[in-house]
């Protein structure tokens, strides 16, 4: 499939102007780039409510951002990881995106500041989004929420995250769906598109690995299934799952061969 008109401008433009790959500038100039984000995020539209709160974690507290579409009470529930390598991007760069699904959907959005990486490395930000997990099913009453039809959602790295609650939730609490956009699951990025795609498409195989490192340094644990849910065993009683996957991208594999597992696994 040739790329849209758009997707060619922007790669031409990311290719002119130079900028650092992840691997050649420091995390702080890394995020400062990514900040600038904001200004191409689309239009914010109007929302019924919105509202930022502050939930405690271990050792902490992390922002979350509630935005509600319609009246009714209760509602489904969509609790959002965004992407970013586990390093960068906020909220803010995702607030136009999630009231766009929340209105389009007819869900309450949770958007999760997980802690980010290489500072808090794993577990930390898998640990800080199943707080945030477990936190909207206590609060459900108080969010007008219906506690029987929760879900997750999260693009990239933040669809590894859903994907590794969804696991977790398996023995604590059934989830109603999980939505994974283009996920990173295997870090090995032996696959196919990993090879096909390695450079020139915006995320580079060798970006990848550096995202990886920073997550989890300590290659035991991308042996773990909450680390890398392509290793996954037991998935027969994971959630109703939506996996979207771009064409020319090193991850679509990730996100095919993980179908493959749970289509297998009776999902």
């Amino acid at each position: 499939m040739p790329f849209a008109r758009e997707i060619s401008r922007l790669l031409a433009m990311r290719a002119a102007s130079k900028m650092p790959e992840v691997w050649e500038c420091s995390v702080e100039e890394l995020r400062a780039n990514v900040d600038s984000w904001v200004a191409l995020s689309g239009k914010r539209e109007e929302i019924l409510y919105r509202e930022e709160l502050q939930i405690d974690v271990a050792g902490g507290h992390i922002p979350v951002r509630v935005f509600r579409p319609l009246d009714d009470k209760p509602l489904p529930c969509i609790v959002f990881f965004h992407g970013g390598g586990w390093v960068h991007n906020t909220l803010e760069i995702y607030e136009a995106s999630l009231r766009a699904l929340a209105n389009a959907s007819g869900h309450l959005v949770v958007g999760v500041e997980y802690r980010k990486s290489p500072e808090h490395p794993y577990p930390i930000p898998l640990e800080d989004s199943w707080t945030a997990l477990q936190w909207c099913i206590t609060h459900a009453d108080e969010l007008g929420v219906d506690p029987q039809r929760i879900g997750v959602m999260g693009d990239s790295s933040g669809g590894n995250i859903a994907a590794a609650v969804a696991l977790r939730s398996q023995d604590v609490v059934p989830l109603a769906f999980q939505v994974l956009i283009y996920p990173c699951l295997d870090p090995r990025l032996e696959t196919a598109s990993a090879q096909e795609f390695a450079s020139g498409y915006n995320l580079a195989t060798q970006g990848m690995h550096w995202y990886w490192q920073q997550y989890a340094p300590r290659q035991e644990d991308r042996l773990r299934v909450e680390v890398a849910p392509i290793y996954a065993h037991d998935v027969a009683r994971l959630p109703r799952t939506f996996i979207a996957t771009a064409e020319n991208d090193i991850l679509r594999d990730d996100g095919r061969n993980y179908h493959a597992l749970l289509q297998a696994g009776g999902v």
